[in-house]
């Protein structure tokens, strides 16, 4: 056992590769995000006062997990021999994390059989692990070579995991692992985030289209909170609860970090919205990333901007509006000026 094998989970930097199929595919970053430092520390053993190391065996006391932690490419994890899945991981005991990139750098010389091939990246939500990024065929490893990775649907999570399910060994399930390096990143937002919806001029463009519950009349169509313009406006339908609005794009999904909502019907501000949640549009069902309630007091033309609390990547958001600032049960009506969706694309 004295090839060497290093796993990275790395942060955001200028390139990354997604992994598909076989050699990793390196494509520039257009955006630098703010990835800080690792979220776990440089250790020196497996328990620190801040978490602990986990995993699922180890080939012996001299490979043990926490060497996958210690910033040392000399020194490495390697898993207990013919166990699958194998896998390694982190516990933090102050706080939950949301971890966006991750990387992995083989570096066992020619023994390259033994590096990862098939894996979930996984979160556990406090009863059971959620897969949060899954790659397969991750073959042709150089000796030494780094693969980063995005996290498909980051979220909130206390410990993660990385399980993998086979190795570079043609037999069945896995003969060994060696992970040289984990470290886990959380990539914030852009050092500008922008707008990932154009300035419209209508409902629908070549690259995506508004959507929404109702409109009170074709003069405040949906798409009217888009145009940029702070004198025009959508408002919802009469009576119509929940009341929301949306956009979806045709060429790839988005992950939103922070939006804003400017309120835009002078003294009538009733129509402000007061409940509400970001939901995002996973294929099969919205998924709710950001909940917000008693949002109250809203001056004339006011603009608030907020943090998405479990951002991932969708092809379209939504805002659903659950009540307003009139006192009658449900939406009476909504008024919006101009909704923004801020990210990375």
């Amino acid at each position: 056992m004295s090839a060497l094998l290093l796993f990275t989970t790395l942060g955001c930097q200028g390139n990354e590769s997604d992994g598909v199929g076989g050699e990793a595919e390196f494509q520039a970053s257009t955006q630098q995000l703010d990835c800080g430092a690792s979220q776990v520390p440089v250790l020196s053993g497996a328990t620190t006062s801040g978490g602990s190391v986990t995993r699922s065996g180890a080939y012996s006391s001299s490979y043990e997990a926490w060497q996958a932690f210690d910033g040392n490419s000399s020194s490495m994890w390697i898993s207990q021999v013919g166990q699958t899945p194998a896998w390694i991981g982190y516990e933090w005991l102050d706080a939950p994390r949301t971890i966006t990139r991750y990387a992995i750098t083989y570096a066992n010389g020619s023994i390259t059989t033994r590096a990862p091939r098939d894996w979930t990246l996984e979160g556990w939500n406090g009863s059971a692990w959620v897969v949060v990024d899954t790659r397969t065929a991750q073959a042709n490893w150089l000796g030494f070579e780094r693969r980063e990775y995005t996290v498909t649907t980051p979220g909130s999570y206390s410990k993660y995991r990385v399980n993998i399910t086979d190795d570079n060994d043609t037999r069945t399930g896995i003969e060994t692992i060696s992970i040289g390096r984990l470290e886990l990143f959380y990539c914030g937002e852009c050092v500008t985030p922008t707008s990932q919806v154009p300035v419209l001029s209508g409902a629908t463009t070549s690259g995506g289209s508004v959507t929404r519950s109702g409109a009170y009349s074709s003069s405040y169509e949906a798409w009217q909170a888009f145009d940029g313009n702070s004198s025009s406006m959508w408002i919802s339908q009469v009576g119509q609860t929940p009341a929301w609005i949306g956009y979806e794009w045709l060429d790839a999904p988005r992950t939103i970090t922070r939006y804003a909502i400017t309120y835009a019907n002078g003294s009538i501000t009733t129509r402000a919205p007061r409940d509400w949640t970001l939901e995002g549009w996973n294929g099969g069902a919205w998924v709710v990333v950001d909940t917000r309630t008693a949002q109250a007091n809203w001056p004339g033309f006011e603009r608030r901007e907020y943090t998405v609390t479990t951002p991932g990547s969708y092809s379209k958001y939504r805002v659903n509006i659950t009540d307003d600032n009139d006192t009658r049960t449900g939406i009476e009506t909504i008024s919006m000026g101009h909704l923004d969706f801020l990210g990375c694309k």
